[in-house]
């Protein structure tokens, strides 16, 4: 969880799955996520709200997040 003020995160080659977010993004800034796998969570793969900026994604997989609700 990247909270609101935080800045410059980088996060690489991580394999995130089977909780209910993988990656959420609440007011962060400036946050590079590469080379990552998110998969089979509850709810998100990845979540970005609020006044967030500067959000680059690139080699990642996302697939298999599941809430029920439909298409999250």
């Amino acid at each position: 969880f990247a909270r609101a003020d935080s800045h410059h995160l980088r996060i690489r080659d991580c394999r995130l799955h089977h909780n209910r977010t993988g990656i959420w993004i609440g007011g962060a800034h400036d946050v590079d996520i590469e080379n990552c796998e998110i998969t089979d969570n509850s709810v998100h793969g990845l979540r970005v709200f609020g006044p967030t900026a500067a959000i680059v994604v690139r080699g990642t997989r996302s697939a298999g997040h599941d809430d029920g609700l439909g298409c999250d």
